[in-house]
């Protein structure tokens, strides 16, 4: 990085640090993050296993959730659907959700 980029980036800090707006800091956060993206997914090595750009956090998940799947502790989607509608019916009849 030159110096000039340390310029703008410390520039566009006092910028931000500057809006109170949530709404304008929500559309920032969601262009930022878009570009992050899109620059993570075109330097992506097709010749690399996807595994190998994982972090260590998200390859210990990776290995938890295989040996859960392994030891039977799943659900399929259909169960799933079924236990989400008796949560939300729940929680509206105790009045924690209302209903759109």
């Amino acid at each position: 990085m030159n110096a000039n980029n340390d310029t703008i980036k410390q520039q566009l800090h006092q910028m931000i640090d500057a809006i109170d707006d949530a709404q304008v800091l929500n559309v920032l956060r969601e262009e930022a993050a878009t570009y992050i993206l899109q620059k993570d997914v075109a330097e992506y090595d097709d010749d690399r296993d996807p595994i190998d750009y994982l972090t260590p956090e998200q390859l210990q998940d990776l290995e938890e959730s295989i040996e859960e799947v392994e030891r039977g502790e799943l659900i399929t989607h259909e169960e799933l659907l079924r236990n989400m509608n008796t949560w939300l019916t729940d929680l509206r009849t105790q009045g924690d959700l209302k209903k759109r």
